[in-house]
């Protein structure tokens, strides 16, 4: 049992009365009382333990991965918030300001969790039935989020990470259908004193390509402790144009990037559909080399119509691959199998790779169906994988090459992706998953063994750190590091039978361990987990009691619509640069908003309708350079409009619950649009 000592007083100083029968000592006596007094100084110094640190871990097991070492009878000294000593146990002890007894528990780094959508928490089994394409229907519940709730979901799933060892995340932001959800988001996984990096997802982010730099340049000052990446989007579901535009982005502020990546086989189908349809209306409008490069992907053809057929054709190659130095297979099997080993689908690594990409900070979310031809891509620009064998299970997405990227020294690293495509988030179980895929996907336990427990560990810690650019900071116990520690309890039949060798410890660390295996966590030095209890947030009770009652008031406005109603006084003498509000509407919505002019300057008001859900995609929004590059018409459902309001003035906008028709009010005029399911924005444009 873990057992946590307060602030202990040092020994006071040791004092020797004279004897009261003696007025003062004999002469003779002098050296003798000296030395003895000396004497006994010297033995209470020696038998007081040393002070040092904020935190002190006694004899605990370590788990070293970075030098695969089981270590029993380790001394872990934290202070400021940092390792600041590792070693073997000393016989008396160091005193801190907190004790924890480790004899009884199992060291590791807190783990890295490279993918994650926090605010999914609020659709747990919405969708268990559905593949990648059927589930995205749980973002119809994002846009009926307010900012406090958003809050308190992410803050929620934030803890439930904690209580599972998670100190570091990379969250995937995919929630920004309004203009408080970054500040929301960051705000919650900073106050459950996690630490990692904040995604901005930039296809729902309804902002000028200019406005929406300068945003990110300020997320980047409002929260230091997080780092922020660009999650640029898919080409499966976005355009060419709007995908260009991001990564173009994210390289002018030098910002890593993130993104999902052939997560299922309609993915590649869906890309090739976008692409011929983008040749077709824009083919001529391209440079020739941009034309030629995007007509050789074309060729590459679409995948079969049956995921399994392309599974097939994986399974082949893999076992033929495999068998070049073993031999086992027969000239029929050669054969039969060579029957079904084709060249390389259609891929949008090389098109990446063409828009650089990966000329920075990568990591390749899901990856389940990528080829040789990619993994060369990703060796060569050092990509890390995020696997995420749990959401790969749930949607029927398939087994990600995890061997093949190991054969080819590309980083894997563990991650949970969102509860609602998982119902959890749980590290043990992402670990267990990730090892079990492997023994199944190709049922050949010589080809399994090349993924060991200790790469398990690893990807769920130190791989994690490195693909995130933390390897200094976080990742394993190592001095100089932040302090992100999760203990382990082998009190806990989880952990039992406990057999101290590295090859039993990891297997059932992997295999055994559960959430309620973790007795203590400690994110940069703050013990944020005790005795299998949060210690900072709300208890744990509050936290899944404020989730049902968000996921509830969501699935009710899902039903009947939200209302937004506000009326804002503007003052161009107080406004900030680039004031704006951005939100999604639906049919059931009830809109009522004025804008006034209450300075004694005009104001220019933006007032854009996007026309379609993901308003970030829309031509107006990208950058003169990519349009030039990449051509993209305004859509016929996107309307935009400047107006003037004169000190006094007012616009408004209002929709009537049932309906799209919306009624702007502008000075002397109305003006009536009729709409769909889309994204509103109204920015005050600087003079």
């Amino acid at each position: 049992m873990t057992q946590f000592v307060g602030p202990r007083n040092i020994a006071p100083k040791t004092q020797v009365p004279y004897p009261k029968a003696v007025a003062r000592p004999h002469p003779n006596m002098a050296p003798m009382v000296k030395g003895f007094i000396i004497a006994l100084l010297l033995g209470l110094l020696l038998a007081v333990p040393a002070r040092a640190g904020d935190i002190v871990i006694r004899n605990v097991t370590v788990v070293d991965v970075v030098n695969a070492q089981i270590r029993p009878g380790q001394e872990i000294i934290v202070q400021n918030g940092k390792i600041q000593k590792i070693h073997a146990q000393p016989p008396q002890g160091t005193i801190g300001d907190r004790t924890i007894d480790g004899s009884a528990l199992v060291a590791l780094p807190g783990f890295v969790n490279t993918h994650t959508h926090l605010w999914q928490h609020l659709a747990k089994g919405f969708y268990p039935n559905g593949n990648l394409q059927e589930w995205v229907r749980i973002y119809r519940y994002a846009h009926y989020l307010e900012a406090q709730e958003l809050y308190d979901a992410t803050l929620a799933a934030a803890c439930e990470g904690l209580l599972s060892g998670i100190t570091t995340v990379a969250d995937f932001a995919s929630v920004n259908f309004s203009e408080f959800s970054l500040d929301a988001t960051a705000r919650a996984i900073t106050d459950a004193s996690m630490g990692g990096a904040l995604v901005y997802w930039n296809a729902a982010a309804f902002l000028p390509h200019e406005v929406k730099g300068r945003e990110l340049k300020d997320l980047q000052l409002r929260f230091p402790q997080l780092d922020l990446w660009m999650g640029h989007g898919p080409f499966s579901f976005f355009p060419i144009p709007a995908v260009y535009d991001a990564i173009s982005q994210a390289k002018t502020l030098q910002l890593p990037m993130t993104e999902h990546t052939m997560e299922n086989v309609r993915e590649q189908r869906d890309f090739y559909r976008n692409l011929s349809r983008y040749l077709l209306h824009y083919g001529q409008r391209l440079a020739p080399g941009i034309r030629d490069r995007l007509a050789r992907l074309q060729s590459s053809g679409a995948p079969s119509k049956v995921d399994g057929v392309e599974w097939v054709k994986r399974l082949a190659t893999e076992i033929l691959a495999n068998d070049q130095d073993r031999d086992l297979l027969s000239d029929k099997e050669k054969a039969m199998l060579g029957q079904w080993v084709t060249d390389p689908g259609i891929s949008p690594v090389p098109l990446l790779e063409s828009m650089g990409a990966f000329e920075g900070p990568y990591i390749s979310v899901h990856s389940v169906w990528q080829t040789q031809r990619d993994m060369d891509i990703y060796k060569k620009y050092g990509v890390a994988v995020s696997h995420n064998p749990e959401s790969n299970m749930y949607l029927s997405s398939g087994i990600a090459p995890i061997l093949e990227y190991l054969k080819n020294d590309i980083p894997v690293t563990l991650a949970t992706d969102g509860a609602a495509s998982n119902d959890g988030i749980n590290f043990f179980s992402a670990m267990r998953g990730m090892w079990n895929l492997q023994k199944l996907a190709v049922l050949d336990t010589a080809m399994s063994r090349r993924l060991t427990a200790w790469e398990v560990i690893r990807a769920a810690t130190i791989n994690g750190a490195k693909a995130l650019g933390l390897e200094e900071r976080t990742g394993s116990l190592d001095v100089g590091k932040e302090a992100d520690i999760t203990l382990l309890s082998r009190a806990r039949l989880k952990m039992a039978p406990y057999v101290p060798q590295a090859e039993n410890v990891l297997p059932l660390i992997i295999y055994s361990a559960t959430p309620e295996a973790v007795e203590t966590v400690i994110s940069d030095g703050t013990i944020v987990v005790e005795n299998r209890y949060l210690t900072r947030s709300p208890p744990e009770v509050d936290l899944a009691a404020r989730l049902s009652a968000i996921s509830n008031r969501v699935n009710q406005r899902h039903n009947t619509g939200k209302t937004w109603r506000a009326k804002f006084q503007l003052n161009r003498a107080h406004l900030t640069p680039d004031w704006h509000r951005y939100r999604s509407v639906r049919k059931k919505d009830t809109l009522d908003l004025t804008f006034a002019n209450s300075g004694k300057e005009p104001i220019t008001i933006y007032l854009a309708f996007s026309g379609t859900p993901f308003g970030g995609n829309t031509a107006a929004m990208l950058s003169r350079a990519t349009l030039a590059a990449y051509p993209l018409n305004r859509g016929e459902e996107f309307w935009d409009r400047n107006t003037v309001l004169e000190p006094g003035q007012e616009l408004k906008v209002s929709k009537t619950k049932g309906s799209y028709k919306y009624t702007i009010e502008i000075p002397r005029k109305k003006l009536i649009r009729i709409g769909r399911p889309e994204q509103i924005l109204v920015l005050v444009k600087p003079e």
